[in-house]
């Protein structure tokens, strides 16, 4: 049993001088990684949300196209619903705390998923 704990201490040992010498530049990458990740998440965001002037204004012009033809109003609802959707997603990526956090504090980010608040 004793050949087990010295293995074991020898493994932690080397475990604790690898976390000495990697540990910041692992500390950096993770966050680097969690300000990325948070910054592109905003960028979805923020199309979507330019999306839904463009989406309102192709259900005008199906709206108007489709009184002129005398057609059902499919696209019109269509590209409604589209701009909907993309207004009601971004409102919430945009709004989301915990995006604008990581992609300014990470540290503060990755303490809130570590705690699982």
């Amino acid at each position: 049993m004793t050949g087990w704990n010295d293995q074991l201490g020898q493994i932690a040992s080397a475990l604790t001088e690898a976390a000495k010498h990697y540990g910041p530049a692992a500390a950096d990458l993770a966050f680097a990684a969690v300000r990325v990740s948070c910054i592109g998440t905003l960028a979805v965001g923020g199309v979507l949300l330019f999306a839904v002037p463009g989406l309102a204004m192709l259900s005008r012009f199906f709206y108007r196209r489709t009184d002129a033809i005398g057609d059902d109003h499919f696209l019109t609802c269509a590209a409604g619903l589209a701009s909907a959707a993309c207004g009601v997603a971004s409102t919430i990526i945009l709004l989301n705390v915990w995006n604008w956090a990581g992609a300014f504090y990470p540290q503060l980010y990755i303490a809130h998923k570590l705690l699982n608040l």
